[in-house]
């Protein structure tokens, strides 16, 4: 009941019953083919249709011929057919292929009678493709869609640029690597690549860096294609380096990675070259091993670190002792610095670390987790006893050697005889021994050896005495609640000389009595 003479410009400018007005089911619908009056396309364009409300990055693949578009046959259709016609529009790859791509986003009226082999992955045209009559391509239902891959969501940027997201500090946080004009989380990170993104980032005197694997930065979640970028050490510049994607030659593979790997780079100025110390230790003979190396103070990888190595260490802060304790996996935490060395190989005669041999960074790739420890050992023997945080040699808090480690004592029940042992063993013992309670000259940071000490106070020496022996472990977990004994080895106060009166002399007879000279 619609009426139009073919020069209206809208169907609501045609005679009609009114909108609605009508007697019709839908088995009635009308329907159209369009045609245009010349060249719609240029022969070998591609474009992906669909008759529905589709995003712009998938639907049926056609290519124009002789100014007409027609659609893709999907017999024997290969991956590198989708990846080419994405490329070719400007998308990075394809996702999926869709046969009878007419039931996702309606039927196309033109399919062609050919088939296309696309044999190789770096094809960037269809054109570039085999083309193969094959008489079963004909039908409604042969046509080929394709999903390609489009990175456009989120954050755009510059491919190519690096950043550290979420950290509490600017040098440091979750590294993020822009690719395809989108920004992606580094799903594999090594030193040397490391070393150059933290280039990228202005660190350009000293490039350091520290890998973290245990997302401590949190996770973006962001789905991506982009896997990581890798670097050796002929590479120079982030730029020149390999990146990797995920998924096959063919298809683009989305997924969020399974670490999300975290940075952190470095500025110098902390330190003076060739430094060494132990930090974050509970006592000052341990803790995890530092050197300073270009003004950053850096911690030593777990690998091949054995007692020899330690007890070089330790020799070049001036610990003697025999058989350090060794440590690994961060045992102190993975600390502040990166990870400057690797491999540290030391023959025990060394005076110092940086004599013995060892894998330089970046040459080799340790996550923060794997840092080396070390409690050294010191040239005492058991039972030796000292007196510290005195002004004089006689008085002080009581150290005792154990196991070539100076410590404590605890002073729950220090009586005069305990303090009498300690100073005789010193060679005080013609004083007064005076024993002083609640770390009286304060508490070094040292282990608490013993504990309810009971000397009768004529040992020869205070291992003689009864005592409770700590494990290291116990006495450095006590060491903060616990107050240390002290003793004052008082020397006996002088006495005066006996009292002698003077004879009666005459002053004028002073010399008689020794003659004349």
């Amino acid at each position: 009941e619609l009426g139009c003479s073919g020069s209206e410009t809208s169907l609501f400018s045609c005679s009609s019953a009114g909108l609605g007005n009508h007697d019709c089911g839908h088995y009635e619908d009308a329907g159209v083919r369009c045609f245009s009056t010349g060249p719609s396309c240029t022969n070998g364009d591609v474009r992906l249709w669909s008759a529905y409300n589709t995003p712009p990055n998938e639907g049926i693949i056609q290519i124009c011929n002789s100014g007409t578009w027609y659609a893709i046959c999907h017999h024997y259709s290969y991956c590198y057919i989708g990846k080419t016609a994405c490329v070719q529009l400007g998308y990075p790859g394809a996702v999926a292929l869709r046969s009878n791509a007419g039931f996702y986003y309606g039927y196309s009226y033109y399919n062609d009678n050919y088939r296309y082999n696309c044999y190789s992955s770096s094809y960037t045209s269809l054109s570039q493709c085999y083309k193969y009559y094959y008489y079963y391509c004909g039908a409604y239902n042969d046509a080929l869609g394709v999903v390609c891959y489009d990175p456009s969501a989120g954050d755009s940027c510059e491919s190519g640029e690096v950043r550290l997201v979420d950290g509490k500090t600017d040098d440091e946080g979750r590294v993020e690597y822009c690719y395809d004009g989108a920004w992606a989380p580094v799903c594999s990170l090594n030193s040397y690549t490391a070393s150059l993104m933290c280039q990228k980032l202005g660190y350009t005197q000293f490039t350091w860096g520290t890998i973290y694997d245990d997302q401590r930065f949190g996770d973006s979640n962001i789905q991506s294609n982009f896997n990581y970028v890798y670097c050796n050490s002929g590479h120079t510049d982030l730029d020149d380096c390999y990146v990797y994607n995920k998924g096959s030659s063919c298809y683009i593979s989305t997924s969020t990675c399974g670490t999300e790997y975290g940075l952190r780079c470095y500025n110098p100025g902390e330190c003076t070259d060739g430094e060494v110390r132990l930090a974050d230790g509970v006592i000052e003979q341990e803790g995890r091993p530092e050197v300073c190396i270009n003004g950053v103070w850096g911690s030593i990888c777990h690998s091949s670190w054995n007692t020899l190595d330690g007890y070089v260490f330790c020799n070049s802060l001036g610990y003697d002792g025999p058989n350090p304790l060794i440590y690994y996996d961060s045992y102190f935490g993975s600390g502040y610095g990166p990870v400057v060395w690797s491999s540290v190989h030391c023959s025990g005669w060394e005076q110092n670390i940086h004599e013995c041999s060892k894998s330089i960074y970046p040459s080799f790739t340790c996550y923060s987790s794997y840092v080396a420890g070390v409690l050294c050992k010191e040239g005492c023997e058991d039972g030796d006893v000292r007196l510290v945080g005195g002004d004089y040699t006689n008085e002080g808090t009581v150290e005792v050697c154990y196991d070539n480690l100076w410590g404590l004592v605890g002073d729950t029940g220090w009586t005069d005889g305990d303090a009498k042992v300690v100073c005789n063993q010193l060679g005080h013992a013609d004083g007064i021994a005076l024993p002083l309670h609640g770390s009286y000259y304060g508490k070094p940071n040292k282990v608490i050896h013993f504990k309810d000490v009971s000397c009768v106070g004529n040992e020869d020496q205070f291992a003689d005495c009864t005592r409770t022996q700590l494990s290291i472990s116990v006495g450095k977990q006590i060491l903060n609640g616990t107050d240390v004994a002290g003793v004052d080895c008082k020397y006996d106060p002088p006495t005066e000389p006996p009292c002698i009166e003077n004879p009666d002399i005459d002053p004028s007879d002073a010399c008689g009595s020794l003659g004349t000279f």
